[in-house]
């Protein structure tokens, strides 16, 4: 274990009351990482009154850009006002562009709750993932019986043949700027630095990732990641985060997040779910361009202030 490492978990060994002992690849167990929260498997599981159908098409569907999309659509209406309708529009991530994400409308100017949204395209991808099989995909979603919503997964290409002559796609400027497509990625002895501008206040999240522990499987990242980007949806963006860890009941990954050690008690910044929701959707696009989805430890840090400091674990 590297001294990077192993001071930032005895960092996070310092800040946590109720110490778990979490094995590391190298055999290695450190007290602390991990710590207990009230129904930590329901967190990020979806209200019971949300229920979905679905209609698979026959156009193949790259599983890669499948994810990732849903990543950049997951992180982008979380960002939203969890209950507040919103206009509906298309999400691509720009680095895999071969996929959008598009809500049907169900009548012209209809407006569509962004939890609705985030919920279909959760559980979208759940059944993808969960039948292995990628191919198009509408998604109904229905409150208590009643349609509410349509979400199509599907390829571009099909997309742009029917979005008019000019083939344009309905992104918007936050979709093109809180798109994991700008996160900007540097290595420096096993540490990496993921910048990414938040566009409605310009300030600057920095993420710093190190690889820490054993190897992960990739759907079980992706599902830590939608279930806590479905969790943090729920609060206002510019709420102060309370530490929290998240165990999809049917994985073994979890992830958590806490305040910093440094971070600021008096003034700002402080560390919000709109930092830690774009932090974290940065993490499967650095895994992918490492080509290694292992355990890591990440520390968030607002136009050069550490806040924040998580975990990605068995």
């Amino acid at each position: 274990m590297s001294i990077v490492v192993l001071r930032m978990l005895l960092s996070l060994a310092a800040t946590i009351a109720a110490a778990v002992v979490v094995p590391l690849s190298n055999g290695v167990t450190q007290t602390g990482l991990l710590y207990n929260v009230t129904n930590a498997p329901q967190l990020g599981e979806i209200d019971p009154r949300f229920t979905t159908d679905y209609e698979q098409g026959q156009e193949r569907l790259s599983a890669t850009s499948c994810l990732m999309n849903a990543v950049n659509a997951m992180m982008e209406l979380a960002l939203e006002n969890f209950t507040e309708p919103i206009r509906t529009r298309d999400y691509m991530d720009p680095n895999h562009p071969e996929v959008v994400i598009m809500p049907i409308a169900l009548a012209r100017g209809q407006m569509v709750e962004a939890r609705y949204l985030l919920w279909g395209t959760w559980e979208g991808i759940r059944w993808m993932i969960s039948h292995q099989s990628f191919l198009d995909l509408v998604i109904g979603g229905y409150w208590d019986g009643i349609l509410v919503c349509r979400i199509w997964i599907g390829g571009t290409r099909r997309h742009l043949s029917v979005a008019g002559s000019n083939g344009t796609l309905g992104l918007t400027a936050r979709s093109e700027k809180t798109s994991i497509h700008n996160a900007t990625v540097e290595s420096t002895q096993g540490l990496s630095m993921m910048g990414v501008r938040n566009p409605l206040n310009d300030h600057h999240v920095t993420v710093f990732v190190t690889e820490a522990g054993e190897t992960l499987g990739i759907t079980k990242v992706f599902i830590a990641i939608f279930a806590a980007l479905e969790y943090m949806a729920h609060f206002p963006s510019n709420a102060e985060v309370v530490r929290f860890q998240i165990s999809p009941d049917d994985e073994d990954t979890t992830i958590g997040i806490l305040e910093h050690t440094q971070a600021p008690t008096v003034r700002p910044p402080f560390l919000e779910y709109q930092w830690v929701i774009l932090s974290v959707g940065q993490i499967p696009a650095y895994m992918l361009q490492q080509r290694r989805f292992t355990e890591v430890i990440i520390e968030i840090a607002v136009d050069g202030v550490p806040l924040g400091q998580g975990f990605l674990s068995k």
